[in-house]
């Protein structure tokens, strides 16, 4: 059986319920490091990182509908380095030693075993997952209390997005679909 953190980076606790503040933790922007710019309270910047290895406190603002929704200027990066992607090193991993980001399957198997598709079975869940909400264009948090989504270390096969677990408020509204990589997101390690 995989072996999961108890809650989310960044969070002071495990959840106690789907809108427990404690439990919601960092909102990581994709393939970023743990530098400032993913606590909820960093302050929006518009100007993008030269690159993968810059650190900045600023949570970047996304470029919205360009081919590159990103949070640095290094054409490609997210794909061809894949920061988060622990089989290369994982330059990036915010994860503690010894855990990685989940795979797209992993996540996946997980949402299979809910016993409702959306934001209360992702609570009533074994990971217990919180409706921490996410960050997106224009950078203010967006949905907390009711919805999420959480990142995967999986790129998208057309090579722009990243591939994610997100939950709303509705019947069958759990999914795996595809998130800009400067959308800033909830991360829950899984044991490597």
């Amino acid at each position: 059986a995989k072996v999961w953190m108890d809650r989310n980076l960044g969070a002071t606790q495990a959840a106690t319920g789907v809108n427990d503040v404690a439990s919601y933790g960092d909102l990581y922007q994709w393939g970023r490091a743990t530098d400032g710019g993913q606590l909820r309270t960093a302050p929006q910047v518009a100007t993008k990182l030269t690159d993968i290895s810059s650190r900045s406190t600023n949570s970047i603002s996304s470029q919205p509908w360009t081919s590159q929704a990103d949070w640095n200027s290094q054409t490609g990066s997210v794909w061809n380095v894949q920061p988060w992607n622990n089989t290369d090193g994982g330059v990036n991993n915010p994860c503690p030693s010894g855990y990685r980001l989940p795979t797209e399957t992993e996540l996946n198997n997980e949402r299979l075993t809910w016993s409702i598709q959306d934001y209360q079975g992702a609570f009533a869940s074994v990971l217990k997952l919180p409706a921490a909400g996410w960050r997106e264009f224009g950078g203010g948090v967006y949905n907390a209390y009711y919805s999420s989504y959480y990142w995967s270390s999986t790129v998208h096969s057309g090579g722009v997005n990243i591939r994610g677990l997100g939950f709303y408020v509705g019947v069958n509204s759990a999914a795996i679909g595809n998130y800009a990589p400067s959308y800033a997101a909830p991360v829950r390690c899984i044991m490597d």
